[in-house]
C-alpha cells in the first residue's frame, strides 16, 4: 500500500509539472504546440487523453495547464521563444509571402490572430471565452500592427548596416571598380541580362547614350583611363560601320563567292560567266542550216523589212566575205547562201527590239505590226528547231536581270515612290529579277558609302520614312532579317554619337556632375525618391556622398572600369554587373525574409497584447449591448 501510494504521489507530481527533486520539469513541446494552435492545444491534449483513459477532461486540463505555467514562471524567455517559434512555423513552409504587409493588412491580422488566442487561451465554458474576444481583436490589430512594424524597421536597419559593410569593404579593391560599375548600368535603365545581350550583340557598355557624360567624365580625369576610351572609341566606330554594311551585303546579295568584292564587281563577273555560257548554248545553231520554212519566212521578213538584216551584213564585210543577203531592184530577197539558225534568231531578235522602240517613241500601231512578224518568225523557228525555245529563254532572263540590277542601281536617284511602284510591277514577282534589283540596290548603297556620305546613309536606312529605309525595308521583309540589320545599325549609330560627345574636350555641367557622383554609389532610384521628399533615400544619398569623400579613386581603379566600359567580353562585364560577393548574397537573403520577419513581429505583437488585455474590455453581454445603444441615441 506505501509504495502504490507514492507511486500515486510521483503521477500526480509529474502530472503537475514538479519532479521528485522539487525541479520544473521543461514543457518545450506543449508551449510549443499552444503558439502553433493558437492556445487550443491545451484542450485538444486533456480531450485525446480522457478518451483514452476515461478520466474527466477538466481534471486532465488543469493538470496540462498547471505544468505550462510552472514552466512558463520558470523559464519565460525559453517559454515564449517556443510559443512564437510554434506560432510563426507554418510561414516557414509557405515564405511568409512575397512581399512586405501593409499597416492595414498587419491589423487584420493581428486581429483575427488576438481573438482567436483570446479564445483558445481563455478558460471556463464558451461564452466567458467568447467575452474576451473582443479585447483580443482590438488588442491584437494593434500589437499586429507594432510588432509587424517594429520588426519591419529592425530588418530594414539590419540591411543599412550590411550595406555599410559592403561599401566600405568596397573601398579595399577591385570591388569599388564593381560598385561603379553598377551603379553606371542602373542609369542605362536595363538589367544585367539586358546589358550582357548588348555585349553579345556587338555594343560596349561605353556606348550607352545615358551615361555618355559619365564616360567623359572618367576620360577628362586622364591616366591610363583616359587612353583606354580614347582608343576604343576612336576604332569601334568605323569598325561597327563596317559589320553593319557587311550585315545588309550579305541579306541583299550572295556574297559567299566573293565576300570582298562589291555588288558590283559581282556583278560583272556573273555576267561574263553568264555570257559565256549563253554562247555556248548557241553553239550548235552557229553552223547549223534553217529548214525550208524558216527559210522562206525569212525571205518574206526581209523583202518586209530589208533593214533589220543589215546587221548580219556587215559582219560579213568585216569578215572579208559576201553579204548574207541582198534585195534587188524587183524587191525580191536573195541570199548568197543558206542562213544559219544562230542568223535567224539574231534577225528575230533585232525585230523584237525596234519593236519595243517603237512602242517607246509612241508609234503603237507600228509597233504592233514589227511585233507580228517577230512573232510569226518565232514560231517558224520554235518548230523546227525546239532546244532553241529554251536557250532563248536563258538569254531573255539575263537580260532581264541585267535590267533588273540597273533599276536597283538607280533607286536611290529617282522618286522612291516611282520606284516602289515599278520593284512591286517588275522585279518582285520573280525571284531572279528581284535578287538582281537587290544587288543594284547594294551596288548604289556602296557607291554611297565611299563618297562620304556613310554615315548620313546608315542614319537614313533606320527611318521608315526616309527612301534608303523605305528600300531597305521592302527588299528584306522578313521581320528577323529586318531585326537583325537594323539592330546592326542601331549599334553603329549610337556609337558614332556617344564617340562624338565622349571625344569632344569641353566639359560640360553633365559630366562636372557626372565626375562628382564617382565612388558615391548613388543610384537613380535613390535620387530620385530624394528628390521627391523621401527621409530614409535622403539620408542614404547624404550618406554615400559624404563617404565618397573620403578618397578618390586611383588611376588603376578608374583604368578598370575603363576596361569594363569598352571590353567586348559579356563573361567579364558580367561578372562585374553581377555583385555575387557574400555581403551581395546576405542582402538579397534579407530581403527575401524581411515579409517573414514582419509577419512574425506581428503575431509575436498581436498574441503579447491580445493575452494579458483580453478581459479589459469585459464581457459584451445583451444589457452591455443595449446600454450602448441606448447611450448612442
Amino acid at each position: 500500500m506505501a509504495d502504490e501510494k507514492k507511486l500515486r504521489e510521483l503521477v500526480a507530481q509529474a502530472n503537475q509539472g514538479v519532479t521528485p527533486a522539487g525541479e520544473v520539469p521543461t514543457e518545450r513541446f506543449r508551449t510549443a504546440a499552444q503558439g502553433l494552435t493558437l492556445g487550443f492545444a491545451d484542450e485538444l491534449e486533456a480531450y485525446t487523453r480522457s478518451m483514452a483513459t476515461g478520466r474527466p477532461v477538466e481534471e486532465i486540463l488543469e493538470e496540462i495547464r498547471s505544468g505550462v505555467k510552472a514552466y512558463q514562471e520558470a523559464y519565460p524567455k525559453e517559454a515564449m521563444a517556443l510559443e512564437l517559434g510554434g506560432a510563426v512555423a507554418p510561414m516557414l513552409f509557405t515564405g511568409g509571402g512575397a512581399a512586405i504587409p501593409t499597416a492595414g493588412r498587419l491589423a487584420l491580422r493581428g486581429g483575427l490572430e488576438g481573438g482567436a488566442y483570446a479564445f483558445g487561451t481563455g478558460e471556463g465554458g464558451v461564452s466567458e471565452r467568447a467575452a474576451r474576444v473582443p479585447s483580443g481583436v482590438a488588442f491584437g490589430a494593434g500589437g499586429g500592427v507594432v510588432g509587424g512594424k517594429l520588426a519591419q524597421y529592425g530588418i530594414q536597419g539590419f540591411e543599412a548596416l550590411v550595406d555599410a559593410a559592403r561599401r566600405t569593404t568596397g573601398r579595399k579593391g577591385a570591388s569599388v571598380v564593381e560598385n561603379e560599375i553598377q551603379r553606371l548600368v542602373e542609369q542605362t535603365g536595363k538589367t544585367p541580362d539586358e546589358i550582357v545581350q548588348d555585349i553579345v550583340d556587338g555594343k560596349i557598355l561605353a556606348e550607352n547614350r545615358t551615361i555618355a557624360a559619365a564616360v567623359k567624365a572618367l576620360r577628362g580625369q586622364g591616366g591610363p583611363a583616359a587612353g583606354t576610351i580614347q582608343t576604343a572609341l576612336e576604332q569601334r566606330p568605323r569598325k561597327l560601320r563596317s559589320a553593319a554594311q557587311a550585315e545588309i551585303a550579305s541579306y541583299l546579295d550572295d556574297v559567299s563567292s566573293d565576300p570582298a568584292a562589291t555588288a558590283v564587281r559581282r556583278r560583272a563577273t556573273s555576267e561574263a560567266e553568264t555570257a559565256a555560257a549563253e554562247r555556248a548554248a548557241y553553239a550548235p545553231f552557229k553552223t547549223e542550216p534553217v529548214s525550208n520554212d524558216v527559210f522562206m519566212e525569212l525571205a518574206r521578213v526581209l523583202e518586209n523589212a530589208p533593214d533589220v538584216g543589215e546587221g548580219l551584213n556587215k559582219i560579213a564585210r568585216r569578215q572579208g566575205v559576201e553579204d548574207l543577203y541582198s534585195v534587188g531592184e524587183d524587191g525580191i530577197v536573195r541570199f548568197a547562201r543558206r542562213p544559219t539558225v544562230e542568223e535567224a534568231e539574231k534577225i528575230r531578235r533585232v525585230l523584237s527590239q525596234t519593236s519595243r522602240k517603237e512602242q517607246i517613241a509612241g508609234d503603237i500601231d507600228l509597233s504592233g505590226a514589227t511585233k507580228d512578224i517577230e512573232q510569226s518568225l518565232r514560231s517558224a523557228l520554235d518548230v523546227d528547231v525546239p532546244d532553241l525555245m529554251s536557250t532563248r529563254a536563258q538569254a531573255a532572263a539575263v537580260r532581264s536581270n541585267r535590267d533588273a540590277f540597273q533599276a536597283g542601281r538607280r533607286a536611290l536617284a529617282g522618286d522612291v515612290n516611282e520606284v516602289m511602284v515599278d520593284l512591286e510591277d517588275k522585279w518582285a514577282k520573280d525571284p531572279q529579277t528581284l535578287a538582281s534589283f537587290r544587288a543594284g540596290f547594294l551596288a548604289a548603297l556602296q557607291g554611297k558609302f565611299t563618297t562620304g556620305q556613310e554615315r548620313t546613309v546608315l542614319r537614313r536606312m533606320l527611318e521608315e520614312g526616309q527612301k534608303e529605309g523605305m528600300l531597305l525595308r521592302a527588299l528584306i521583309p522578313d521581320p528577323k532579317d529586318q531585326a537583325a540589320i537594323l539592330r546592326k545599325l542601331d549599334i553603329a549609330v549610337e556609337s558614332e554619337d556617344v564617340a562624338q560627345t565622349v571625344l569632344r574636350n569641353t566639359q560640360t555641367a553633365e559630366t562636372i556632375m557626372a565626375r562628382q557622383a564617382q565612388n558615391a554609389g548613388v543610384t537613380a532610384a535613390e535620387g530620385v525618391a530624394a528628390a521627391s521628399g523621401d527621409i530614409n533615400a535622403l539620408l542614404s544619398v547624404t550618406r554615400k556622398f559624404v563617404d565618397s569623400f573620403s578618397r578618390d579613386l586611383t588611376d588603376a581603379e578608374r583604368n578598370k572600369i575603363a576596361q569594363i566600359l569598352v571590353s567586348e567580353n559579356p563573361d567579364l562585364v558580367r561578372r562585374a554587373i553581377t555583385d555575387e560577393r557574400a555581403i551581395a548574397q546576405a542582402q538579397e537573403f534579407i530581403g527575401r525574409i524581411a515579409p517573414f520577419i514582419t509577419k512574425s513581429g506581428a503575431t509575436f505583437g498581436a498574441r503579447e497584447t491580445a493575452g494579458p488585455a483580453s478581459g479589459l474590455l469585459g464581457p459584451i453581454t445583451l444589457e452591455t449591448y443595449e446600454g450602448a445603444r441606448k447611450a448612442l441615441q
